[in-house]
Order: structure tokens, then sequence, then C-alpha cells
């Protein structure tokens, strides 16, 4: 039986984290992608696509701090994660239009989608996107320029 304790003890770890996570974005997600969809009425791809980005600004704040516990300057951070969501986008475009076109409709499609890219993802913003530095790895400090006269003697 699902307990609080157990609960709270899955989600200390990163993997329970980024899943809890993963939760709430596919919720946004899926409401964005409805709510595009069928209230809307834009195509099924332009409807994907927007709740894929609309969960973007979330998910990769979330994840990189709580999940992947990541303090680094987030501009590196950021790239890599844009470019996995440009190649995720990809993937569950298609994933959901087939899914669509085939039977088991969009909704169904997008769960598939979603279920393939949390596997890879989690291992992708933990070995690629959020990486850490590594013990003993010196980062490069900006240069500093001293304009104080160490040279210059004051007279009396």
């Amino acid at each position: 039986m699902l307990t609080a304790q157990r609960l709270a003890a899955a989600v200390r770890g990163a993997p329970g984290r980024y899943l809890l996570i993963g939760l709430s974005s596919f919720a946004l997600d899926l409401g964005l992608l409805s709510l595009c969809y069928r209230v809307l009425h834009l195509p099924l791809w332009l409807a994907t696509a927007a709740g894929f980005w609309g969960s973007f600004a979330s998910n990769y704040l979330l994840q990189r701090r709580f999940a992947f516990g990541s303090h680094q300057a987030g501009l590196g951070s950021l790239v890599r994660y844009s470019t996995l969501l440009g190649f995720n986008t990809l993937a569950t475009m298609g994933i959901v239009q087939l899914a669509e076109t085939t039977g088991p409709g969009y909704v169904l499609g997008k769960v598939a989608a979603t279920g393939a890219t949390t596997v890879w993802n989690y291992f992708a913003y933990k070995k690629w996107v959020f990486t850490q530095p590594h013990p003993g790895h010196q980062t490069v400090q900006p240069a500093t320029v001293d304009f104080s006269d160490h040279n210059h003697t004051q007279e009396a």
C-alpha cells in the first residue's frame, strides 16, 4: 500500500523527484495539447508541439534544480535541454500523429510518447544535460585587472 512515508521516501532521490516533476509536466502538456486540439481546433501536429513546448519552462527549471541538483550557470544546460527538447518534439509529434491516424487516438499516442521520452530523458539529463563538474576539474575563472598603483609612493 502506498503511504505518505513511502511516497516521501520515493521522492528523496533523483529518480523519484524526476518522475514526480515529469508527472506534473505531463499533466500540463496533455492539458495544453487537448485545449489546442479539441477547443481551439489547431492541427494535431501544432497542438502537440504547443503542449510540449508549453511545459518547457516549468519542467526545465524544476528538473534542473530539484531532480538533478544543478547549481551551475544555466546557459549550457539550457542549450543542451533545448536540443533534446527539439528531438523529443519531433519524436512526440510523430508518435501522436501515428496513434491518431491508426486508431488508438492522440491521448494514447501522447502516453506512449511520454513513456519513451521519460526513459531516454532520465539518462540524457543525468549524463549530458545537467552534468556536474568532476572533482578536481578546474573551471576557468574570468581574468581580473588590477588598476591599483602598487609602485606609487606617497610623499609627505
